[in-house]
């Protein structure tokens, strides 16, 4: 059984034992991990920070933590997100992650950020605050050592989100007209031009493409995402194919000229603008665009 709860003294155990596998974490950081846990344990102040756990099979696999800077308007900071080596790419970092934005949308949060680093090793967690709608606001060389920068990310949590195309919106438009108008499922279709080739040719990288997009949009899938290469000459790919509750997300990727094709069918409402976003930071695309259809 999987599930999200907040953190208990016994998952410290747990956490301590991979802490010790994570070589993205020096014996310092893993020491302020638990010093951080065990305060927060005593203190328990959840509005002011938190940690969660990921559970499977009686143990947790991952955390997660914010806290609030007490000097700024409703801005809070992602301390610690860490998932178990075995564990990663199966999405339990998006899940965490999602599960942090939406309590702290409860709480009245105004901007999430964080702070990483701007060594190589650290390029695929870069990569995944990339995909997941965060920002990069800039880097301070040098900071955590000389050669190591701290890279800063940002994430607007209110209804005045960034959009895929950088453009604010006041309210959810979409979802405004999806309501009113009884729409029976929403169709978003997206363009990727000029993706990441290594990215596009590789089936795992599409599977784990399809499930965070799944956990993005909280779709729940049913059964397992099935990728197969065919076409010729400039259709030639891999497609996809991931039916959900609510229907189905296809793609299709074209190697001649690095492009994709995304489409995600549901009668269940999900941002079009968070799946475009998504979808155009995980391939790398150079230029996207995305139309959305209601089906009444």
């Amino acid at each position: 059984m999987e599930m999200i709860r907040r953190l208990k003294e016994e998952d410290v155990k747990d956490i301590a034992s991979f802490l010790g596998a994570l070589d993205t974490l020096s014996e310092k950081e893993k020491f302020y991990a638990i010093d951080d846990i065990q305060c927060y344990l005593f203190e328990n102040e959840p509005d002011k920070y938190c940690f969660y756990s990921y559970i499977e099979g009686g143990k947790a696999v991952g955390f997660a933590s914010y806290s609030r800077v007490p000097t700024a308007d409703r801005v809070f900071e992602l301390d610690w997100l860490c998932v178990k080596p075995e564990y990663q790419g199966r999405g339990v970092g998006s899940a965490l992650l999602n599960h942090v934005e939406a309590e702290l949308k409860k709480l009245g949060a105004r901007l999430l950020y964080l702070e990483t680093s701007s060594m190589d090793e650290y390029s695929e967690i870069r990569r995944f605050y990339d995909r997941r709608g965060f920002f990069n606001v800039g880097c301070l060389p040098n900071f955590w050592k000389v050669g190591d920068g701290k890279v800063i990310y940002i994430k607007e949590l209110t209804t005045r989100e960034f959009s895929g195309i950088g453009m604010p919106m006041e309210r959810d438009i979409i979802k405004d007209a999806y309501e009113e108008g009884g729409a029976w499922g929403l169709l978003t279709s997206i363009d990727l031009h000029e993706c990441n080739p290594e990215k596009i040719r590789d089936e795992a990288t599409i599977k784990q493409f399809v499930y965070e997009l799944c956990e993005l949009i909280e779709m729940k899938r049913y059964g397992d995402c099935e990728v197969v290469r065919f076409g010729e000459g400039d259709k030639e790919g891999y497609s996809a194919v991931q039916l959900i509750e609510t229907s189905l997300i296809s793609a299709h990727f074209a190697d001649a000229s690095s492009n994709g094709y995304i489409d995600i069918f549901s009668c269940k409402y999900y941002r079009p603008e968070d799946a475009f976003t998504f979808s155009k930071n995980f391939f790398e695309a150079k230029y996207a665009r995305y139309s959305h259809l209601l089906r009444v």
